[in-house]
């Protein structure tokens, strides 16, 4: 009776390591399911969808189309008598017309446009709407009697202070006839660092209009 009773306590105390065995891999099983589960939420929630997803490279190539285009600058011709338009690609703003020139060694390198602003006739800053008064149109009247005022750095007064009259000439023309080929100005003043501009030759004390010949 006793061996019997020993048998049967081992064949309980087997079924019941079994069933412990049995359930700790349950549980194991139901422990690495949730984690699978939780991870694939996880990505799930980690991916863009590809209508939102954009490449930045092809953004900036967007930009850059949007941006670069052919305008007009004036340069010297090869006997410097005249200023002569000459397309070329630049980005169509104050620094990018700027830039252009000095590519074209019209302005030395470094000259930077500290401000730009265009005012009406009534002397009012309407820098900010410009482009949407060009696209609309609706008023010509407010498009008329345009003045810019452009302050650039000390590199442009070095430039033009330090040449004979040609040179200065060349200068001071060339950024006025290409910013009025590119915006819609009667006029344009040229400052520097918030200052009047005092060259060896020409009076810079009122807005310049459009003029080819040096």
């Amino acid at each position: 009776e006793k061996a019997s009773k020993t048998v049967g306590e081992a064949n309980k105390s087997e079924e019941v390591s079994k069933v412990v065995e049995d359930a700790g891999e349950n549980s194991n099983q139901q422990i690495t399911k949730s984690v699978e589960k939780q991870s694939e939420t996880k990505n799930t929630e980690n991916k863009v969808s590809p209508e939102v997803s954009k490449d930045p490279s092809q953004e900036d190539e967007k930009a850059d189309e949007k941006e670069n285009q052919k305008v007009t600058i004036y340069v010297p011709d090869e006997e410097y008598l005249n200023l002569i338009p000459k397309e070329v690609q630049a980005i169509r703003s104050p620094q990018g017309l700027i830039d252009a020139l000095m590519k074209e060694k019209v302005l030395p390198a470094g000259v930077k446009v500290n401000s730009f602003a265009i005012y009406n006739k009534d002397g009012e800053d309407i820098t900010k709407d410009y482009e949407t008064l060009v696209k609309e149109a609706k008023d010509s009247d407010k498009l008329k009697n345009l003045t810019a005022t452009i302050d650039l750095s000390k590199e442009f007064v070095d430039a033009i202070t330090n040449t004979g009259t040609c040179g200065e000439c060349v200068g001071i023309y060339g950024v006025v006839d290409t910013f009025l080929s590119n915006y819609q100005l009667e006029s344009v003043r040229l400052i520097s660092e918030g200052k009047e501009i005092e060259p060896n030759h020409l009076i810079m004390d009122e807005p310049f209009d459009f003029q080819t010949d040096l």
